[in-house]
C-alpha cells in the first residue's frame, strides 16, 4: 500500500498521476492532538474515499439533483477513490474487538439527508468499519475534527483543508490529471 503526503504541489500531483494516493499537506497547527494512544484519521468522502462520480452531478447539476441522484441510486455502491485502498487497509488493523484498536476511523463529510444511505451502503458492502460519522450537510468540518483530535484529516477541496489546516494536521487529496505523464521516480518500487 503506497500513500504520499508532501508539502509540495507538484510532487503530490506526480504522485496522484502516477496512481499513488496523494495530499498536498498544509503547515501543522501550533497546538497538536494529544498524546498518540491510537492514530485517528477523518476521511472525507466523494473524491476522497469514493470517486468524483456524485461530485461531478453537483457540479453539473446543482444540490438537487445530486440529492435525486443520491437517492436513486441509495443501493448502489460507490465506485472507489484514490483513498479507498487506504481505507480499507485501516479498517484491517482495527480487529474485530471495539475495545482494542490501533486505528480510529471517521468519515467527516458534507453529505446529508439522503445522500448518507449510498455512503453507508457502500461502506458496509466494502466491510469497512467507521467509528464515526459525520454527516454536517454544508457546516464547518473544522469543529468536530478538533473536538475528536483528528491526527490527520484527508478532504479534496480547498475551502474545508483551509479551514480545517489551523485545528488540525490536514492533507487536500489531489486526483490525477489525465495525459498528465508521471515522473519515473514514483514508478520505482522501493
Amino acid at each position: 500500500m503506497w500513500l504520499f503526503l508532501s508539502a509540495s504541489d507538484e510532487d503530490v500531483q506526480l504522485a496522484a498521476n502516477a496512481g499513488i494516493p496523494a495530499g498536498r499537506i498544509y503547515d501543522v497547527p501550533e497546538k497538536s492532538a494529544a498524546a498518540i494512544d491510537h492514530i485517528r484519521i477523518a476521511f472525507d468522502g466523494n473524491c476522497v474515499l469514493f470517486s468524483d462520480e456524485a461530485q461531478q452531478v453537483y457540479d453539473a447539476h446543482g444540490l438537487e439533483a445530486f440529492r435525486k441522484h443520491e437517492k436513486t441510486n441509495s443501493q448502489t455502491a460507490l465506485p472507489p477513490g484514490p483513498f479507498a485502498k487506504l481505507l480499507r487497509t485501516l479498517s484491517e488493523f482495527q480487529g474485530k474487538d471495539l475495545n482494542n484498536y490501533h486505528v480510529q476511523i471517521a468519515l467527516v463529510t458534507a453529505r446529508d439527508s439522503p445522500a448518507q444511505e449510498r455512503a453507508i451502503r457502500t461502506l458496509r458492502a466494502w466491510a469497512v468499519r467507521l467509528d464515526q460519522a459525520f454527516f454536517l450537510g454544508g457546516l464547518p468540518k473544522e469543529g468536530v475534527l478538533e473536538v475528536f483530535q483528528r491526527h490527520i484529516f484527508l478532504d479534496d477541496q480547498d475551502k474545508y483543508c483551509l479551514a480545517a489546516a489551523p485545528k488540525v494536521p490536514t492533507a487536500r487529496v489531489l486526483t490525477p490529471i489525465s495525459g498528465v505523464a508521471s515522473s519515473p521516480c514514483l514508478n520505482r518500487r522501493f
